[in-house]
C-alpha cells in the first residue's frame, strides 16, 4: 500500500510539474520550484494550512476553502515563509500568489501583506532583496513578481507590520510560490553557460568576475601580466600588460627592465634621473631635474633658460659671474663674465682680481692704467697709481704712464728722467746745455738765462752777454744823427732862401744881410752847440736797442747749436 501510494503521489507531482511548466511560459527563465522536491516551511501554522501548499504547483487555487494556501496563526508579532530549493541556483526573481477570496476586493485580500520583506541566503547570512512600499490604501497586485537576484538555495518572506484591523497580530497567507533562475554557472533567458574561467556568473549579466588570471566578458583573455594557454605564466622580463604585449619603460631606475611590474608596467624602484610618474614616462617639470625631479635648477643659466632635466646642466651657458656645468660655481677672483670666460685685467691692483660679474677691478688699477677694467692708459700728462700724478715739466707734457719718465725730454730749464730737477747753477735752457752770462750774482734763471741782479762790470743785457767796452754806435743812434743833420741843413736852406728873397725885393743897395749860421745862433731859441756834434754824443751813450739786438743774435746762435 505504501508503494502504491508513493507511486500515485509521484505521478501526481509529475502532472503538477507539467502544469507548472505550462503556466510559466511567460517566463524565459526556469522555475526552480519542483513540487515534492522543494521544501517549504513557515514560522507558525493555522489549522491544516501548512507551508507545503505553497509549492504544490496549483497557482489557481487561491481560496482558503480550496485547501491550497498556507496560513500562519494569530497572536504572532512576526510571520515568515521559507522556500528551500534542492541546491544553490542563480535566482533572478520570485513570483507568488496571495490568498484571494471571491467575495472580497483585492485591497481586502492583500491587506495583511503590506510592507513585507523578501530575503535570500548567500551562504553566510540572510540578505534582503526586496521590501514592499505599497500604501495601505492600495492593493498589492497579484500575482506579484519580485526581483531577488542572487546565488542562493533559500528564499524567505517576512512580515512584522500588522494590519490595523488585526491590532498587533501579523499574518502570512501565501498560496503559491515560483522561483525563476538558472543553475549557478548559467545566465540569460536561455540559461547559457558561463565560461569555466568565470568566478561569478550573474544570472542576468553573465560572467561578472573571472578567476585570478583571466579577464574579459567571458574570461577569454589573460589578466595583464600573464600569458599562456591557461594564463598560468608571468610575462617575461621587460614586458607587461595584456598578453604581455607592452614593453617596460627604458627610464626605470638603473634602466633595468626587470624592475617593471608585469601587470601595470610601473617602475617598482623608481625612475632614472630626469623622469617621473608611475611608469617613468614623464620628463621633470621645468626648473627641476635629477632623480625624482627633486633638484632645483641653479637659476644662473644664461637668459634665465631652464636647465637640462636629466642632470641640471645649462646647455646655453651661464650668466655673468657663474661657471660650471650647472652654473653653480662663482667665477674665481681672476675671471669674470659669462661662463667665467674672461680674465681679469693684468692691470688690476693689487693682485689682478676683479668683480666676477663685470670685471671691475675691485682694488683699482695698477700704475699707468685707468678705467673700470683698467684697460686704458693714463691720459696724457698723468701717470702712476690711479693716474693721480702729473707730468709737469716733460716736453709736450708727455711721460711714461707707469714710471713718469719724460721719454721725449724736458721743457727748458729742467733735467732728470722725470724732469723734476732744475738746471744746476750756471746753466739754463734745453737740457741745461746753455751757460749763464756774466751775472753779478751766481747763476741765472734756469729757463731763459736772465740774470736775477746786475751784470758784471763791462757786461750788459738781461742775460749779461753784451760786452760794453766794444760797443759802437747802434743803428738807432746813427739814424738819429742822420735825422738831426738833415734837419739842420733844411733849416739853413730855409734861412738862405728867405734872405735871398728879401734882398731881391729891396734892391742891391738896401739888401738885408742874412746871418751866418756858422758864426752864431739864428735866434734866441737855437742852441749855440754845433749840430754836427749831436751824433757823436749819441754814439757814446749806452743804448738799450743795441743790447736787444745783440741778445736776439745770441739766442739765434744758441738755437742753431741746440736744435
Amino acid at each position: 500500500m505504501q508503494t502504491q501510494f508513493t507511486m500515485k503521489q509521484a505521478n501526481t507531482f509529475i502532472v503538477l510539474y507539467v502544469i507548472t511548466l505550462v503556466f510559466q511560459g511567460q517566463h524565459a527563465y526556469r522555475n526552480l520550484v519542483v513540487p515534492g522536491v522543494t521544501i517549504a516551511s513557515q514560522s507558525s501554522t493555522y489549522g491544516g494550512n501548512d507551508a507545503r501548499r505553497t509549492v504544490d504547483g496549483q497557482p489557481l487555487k487561491l481560496s482558503m476553502a480550496e485547501g491550497s494556501c498556507s496560513h500562519t496563526r494569530s497572536r504572532q508579532r512576526s510571520a515568515s515563509l521559507q522556500i528551500e530549493l534542492d541546491k544553490v541556483y542563480n535566482v533572478k526573481e520570485v513570483k507568488f500568489w496571495y490568498r484571494k477570496e471571491p467575495e472580497y476586493s483585492d485591497l481586502i485580500n492583500t491587506r495583511r501583506l503590506h510592507y513585507y520583506s523578501m530575503y535570500y541566503w548567500d551562504g553566510r547570512s540572510w540578505e534582503r532583496c526586496y521590501r514592499d512600499q505599497t500604501d495601505r490604501s492600495q492593493p498589492i497586485p497579484m500575482p506579484s513578481t519580485v526581483p531577488c537576484n542572487g546565488s542562493t538555495q533559500a528564499i524567505q518572506f517576512v512580515t512584522t507590520e500588522p494590519d490595523p484591523r488585526d491590532k498587533l497580530d501579523v499574518f502570512l497567507e501565501i498560496c503559491e510560490v515560483e522561483i525563476y533562475g538558472c543553475d549557478v554557472n548559467q545566465y540569460g533567458e536561455e540559461c547559457s553557460n558561463c565560461s569555466n574561467r568565470c568566478l561569478e556568473c550573474d544570472v542576468v549579466k553573465g560572467c561578472v568576475s573571472c578567476r585570478r588570471q583571466f579577464i574579459g566578458s567571458d574570461c577569454q583573455l589573460c589578466q595583464p601580466g600573464f600569458m599562456g594557454e591557461n594564463c598560468e605564466n608571468l610575462c617575461i622580463s621587460g614586458w607587461y600588460g595584456q598578453n604581455c604585449s607592452m614593453q617596460c619603460s627604458k627610464h626605470c631606475l638603473n634602466n633595468t627592465s626587470t624592475t617593471c611590474d608585469p601587470v601595470n608596467g610601473t617602475c617598482q624602484w623608481g625612475c632614472s634621473p630626469g623622469y617621473t610618474g608611475s611608469m617613468c614616462t614623464e620628463e621633470c617639470s621645468a626648473g627641476t631635474y635629477g632623480t625624482g625631479c627633486v633638484n632645483q635648477c641653479s637659476g644662473n643659466c644664461l637668459e634665465n633658460q631652464t636647465c637640462y632635466f636629466l642632470d641640471g646642466s645649462c646647455g646655453g651657458g651661464c650668466k655673468s659671474g657663474w661657471g660650471g656645468l650647472k652654473c653653480l660655481t662663482p667665477c674665481r677672483n681672476v675671471t669674470y663674465g659669462r661662463n667665467c670666460a674672461n680674465n681679469c685685467s693684468v692691470n688690476c691692483y693689487p693682485s689682478k682680481t676683479c668683480d666676477r660679474f663685470d670685471g671691475t677691478c675691485i682694488g683699482g688699477c695698477s700704475s699707468g692704467w685707468t678705467g673700470q677694467t683698467c684697460e686704458q692708459e693714463c691720459p696724457i700728462g698723468t701717470y702712476g697709481l690711479r693716474c693721480y700724478q702729473t707730468c709737469n715739466n716733460c716736453l709736450e707734457n708727455k711721460c711714461n704712464a707707469i714710471s713718469g719718465v719724460c721719454e721725449s725730454g724736458c721743457n727748458d730749464g729742467w733735467v732728470d728722467n722725470k724732469c723734476e730737477q732744475v738746471c744746476t747753477k750756471g746753466h739754463f735752457g734745453r737740457n741745461c746745455q746753455l751757460d749763464c752770462g756774466k751775472c753779478l750774482t751766481e747763476g741765472c734763471h734756469h729757463v731763459n738765462g736772465s740774470c736775477e741782479g746786475n751784470c758784471q762790470d763791462g757786461w750788459e743785457g738781461t742775460q749779461c752777454l753784451i760786452d760794453g767796452s766794444s760797443t759802437g754806435p747802434s743803428p738807432i743812434a746813427i739814424s738819429i744823427g742822420i735825422a738831426t743833420t738833415a734837419l739842420c741843413i733844411c733849416s739853413f736852406l730855409v734861412v738862405f732862401v728867405i734872405c735871398y728873397y728879401k734882398k731881391r725885393v729891396s734892391g742891391k743897395g738896401n739888401a738885408t744881410e742874412c746871418p751866418n749860421p756858422y758864426e752864431g745862433p739864428l735866434s734866441d731859441d737855437v742852441p749855440t752847440a754845433n749840430v754836427y756834434e749831436l751824433p757823436v754824443k749819441i754814439q757814446t751813450e749806452s743804448s738799450v736797442y743795441d743790447e736787444l739786438a745783440l741778445e736776439d743774435e745770441y739766442q739765434n746762435e744758441a738755437r742753431r747749436d741746440n736744435p
